[in-house]
């Protein structure tokens, strides 16, 4: 105990001693302890880039931890290799797509690609799409390193989905607590940034927040959600869309729980924590249960156009754009879109 002890107080002397300003190293102190990145000089060879990958920001959601609020990181002993991404997070589909090949619980990393020597830069937060049930910042089509050699840091993060990221459970709301787990954990990868960028060259009072798709809603839902002390200075909506239609509460977690012989009530979520997240997936993708953000009115509203017209919203600049032609892709094919008609839905 005093070992480590002994271990947290040299470090936060360390990250304490380096000065903000200062063009980053291939090593980093930050508050997940000392990090090793790479330095890319083929990708755009004019423009050599910096990248720290897989950084944990937040703890293993697995066991005690699932369906409950991402937690602080303990600083790692040593140096962490920061030199490949991190696992997916736990997909909600059989085929999450690319980077989804390896999945955990232990998935809240955060990846950063900056400039060499980069100083005082304007920071952008991408946050990936794939439905609420998919995707993952590993993804090379989501690869930031174009955007970094712009002139920015990029940073890409990961976010739980699915059953993992939403459960919808009947005892989280009798707690009144909120379970956009999966919006928590974007709330945690934007601290971690806000504290840990300047070591990356970025400019912790420049950061953007934006994605695509769900990457977009994800980002709807942080403005309304952190409408004060928001910690960023702008966002982006990509094709976003702003509610979706929702399961009634418990119906789907409860599919999950009645094949492991877990109650309907009380307990539900206490036994499934005993299992492992691979056999709950493999029972998710068999039953083709939903999950997807839940409207509690805590962290996630239904109207937000009534949002905004409060105020109820981060008053930063926004960009929005949409893909051409998107909707006709995807709307019949929602999985939210139960009910007899997609009328409601539209």
């Amino acid at each position: 105990m005093l070992s480590w002890l002994l271990h947290l107080s040299l470090l936060t002397l360390l990250v304490k001693a380096v000065p903000e300003n200062r063009a980053p190293g291939l090593i980093v102190s930050t508050s997940s302890g000392l990090v090793k990145g790479t330095l890319d000089t083929k990708t755009i060879p004019e423009t050599p880039l910096l990248k720290w990958l897989g950084i944990r920001f937040a703890q293993d959601t697995a066991g005690y931890n699932r369906w409950r609020p991402p937690k602080p990181v303990f600083p790692s002993l040593g140096v962490f290799d920061a030199s490949e991404y991190g696992p997916a997070c736990l997909q909600g589909r059989a085929d999450g797509g690319n980077g989804t090949s390896v999945q955990s619980e232990d998935c809240l990393r955060i990846n950063i690609i900056a400039p060499e020597n980069a100083k005082n830069l304007p920071v952008y937060l991408y946050s990936y799409g794939g439905g609420f049930d998919s995707g993952s910042s590993s993804d090379p089509k989501i690869d930031g390193s174009y955007l970094a050699a712009r002139g920015i840091v990029f940073a890409s993060y990961n976010y739980r989905l699915s059953l993992f990221g939403f459960p919808h459970a009947q005892e989280i709301a009798d707690e009144g607590q909120t379970q956009n787990l999966g919006l928590l954990d974007t709330r945690a990868a934007v601290e971690w940034l806000h504290a840990n960028v300047a070591k990356f060259g970025g400019d912790p009072n420049k950061i953007t927040l934006g994605g695509e798709s769900v990457g977009a809603e994800m980002t709807n839902f942080y403005l309304s959600a952190y409408s004060k002390n928001s910690l960023i200075r702008g966002a982006i909506m990509q094709s976003g869309d702003t509610a979706q239609p929702m399961w009634p509460i418990n119906s789907q977690i409860s599919k999950i729980a009645a094949n492991f012989s877990c109650p309907l009530g009380k307990g539900l979520l206490d036994c499934l924590r005993k299992k492992s997240g691979s056999e709950l997936q493999q029972v998710l993708l068999d039953t083709g249960a939903q999950f997807q953000p839940v409207t509690d009115n805590i962290t996630v509203w239904k109207d937000y156009v009534a949002q905004t017209q409060r105020g109820h919203t981060a008053k930063v600049p926004l960009l929005i754009g949409t893909n051409k032609d998107e909707g006709t892709l995807i709307v019949e094919g929602e999985p939210t879109a139960y009910l007899p008609t997609i009328d409601q839905y539209v």
